[in-house]
């Protein structure tokens, strides 16, 4: 499927066009972000509302970790008659659906959770977007394909191999059914800086690396991953263009879980002596070996694109520091 007609759009991402008519388009936008309080959600809603644009953010328990500037709005994703009278009384532009039950073990210890979170609750949402003519966003994951190769295209049928990524999947069926026109990015291993005391694995580890304490990771558990200042960038962007299909968010590069643990004491000028490889093999891990993703060539319309993983955590590092100056 084409994209339709593109909107120039920029967030933090490498972008390289005119901000006038996204700062024009922005300003008088209602979003509406779920899962605002967590790592993706949060900066979502630091992005949109830095850019002028009205946003709403949905938070489960705590309210706390959605971003100042946001108004905030409790809501249980699988009560549907909730998420429709939320939505209803937003009446958003856009709703970027983000919320979900993440957790790879507690996916598989409550199935019945998993699945009225990641599929109904999609399903609730998209269906109420679709009611106030909303544009919707689905933010889905890598681990929708079970890794046994790696390097999969959008175009092939995820076959998960976890729970988790089983009921993402489900979701983004869910998601389709109701709400045709919607947009499924299916995101790769997201990192970067956190907008809240919601942090990602690669802030924790740095942390841990930091206080002089070893971190061991896999050697043979590949991911693509993919800065989260490039993941807002191209949620604004399409967004504002309003792209319908199911596309692939990730980083250039296939690396281990080890790689990008060295490449993150070269940025963060750590030990990599504290880096202590190990194999996925010898462990029970439910993360799939290789769920590297292949970017969606039809992306490459927008004026987005994601960095090397090498250059990402410079960029983290950097932030970092100047917010420590400030």
């Amino acid at each position: 499927m084409p994209l339709r007609q593109v909107v120039t759009g920029q967030g933090d991402a490498h972008c390289s066009s005119s901000r006038a008519l996204t700062d024009s388009a922005e300003k008088f936008m209602k979003i509406l972000v779920t899962g605002s309080s967590g790592f993706i959600g949060a900066r979502l809603c630091q992005a949109w509302s830095n850019r002028g644009a009205e946003v709403v953010g949905t938070y489960g328990s705590s309210p706390s970790l959605v971003p100042s500037g946001v108004a905030r709005v409790a809501l249980d994703v699988k009560d549907p008659v909730a998420v429709t009278t939320a939505v209803g009384q937003c009446r958003p532009d856009v709703v970027i659906h983000c919320a979900a039950f993440a957790s790879l073990q507690g996916c598989e210890d409550d199935h019945q959770e998993a699945e009225a979170c990641n599929r109904d609750g999609s399903r609730h949402v998209a269906s109420a977007a679709k009611q106030v003519g909303a544009a919707m966003i689905y933010l889905s994951t890598d681990l929708v394909f079970d890794g046994s190769r790696g390097w999969y295209v959008d175009a092939e049928t995820p076959q998960p191999a976890c729970r988790y990524g089983a009921t993402k999947y489900e979701g983004e069926k869910a998601v389709l059914a109701e709400c045709p026109e919607a947009c499924i990015l299916r995101l790769s291993w997201v990192y970067g800086t956190s907008a809240n005391e919601h942090r990602c694995s690669a802030e924790c580890m740095i942390d841990t690396l930091g206080r002089g304490r070893r971190v061991t990771l896999f050697t043979d558990e590949f991911r693509t991953p993919v800065l989260v200042d490039d993941v807002v960038g191209i949620v604004e962007a399409v967004a504002l263009a309003r792209v319908a299909g199911t596309f692939h968010v990730s980083g250039p590069r296939r690396i281990s879980r080890y790689e990008f643990g060295l490449l993150c004491t070269k940025a963060f000028a750590l030990s990599e002596e504290s880096i202590v490889p190990a194999s996925g093999s010898t462990t029970a891990s439910l993360r799939p070996k290789d769920c590297s993703l292949v970017f969606s060539s039809r992306l490459r319309q927008l004026p987005c694109e994601c960095r090397d993983p090498a250059e990402g955590l410079s960029y983290m590092a950097s932030s970092r520091r100047r917010a420590k100056q400030d």
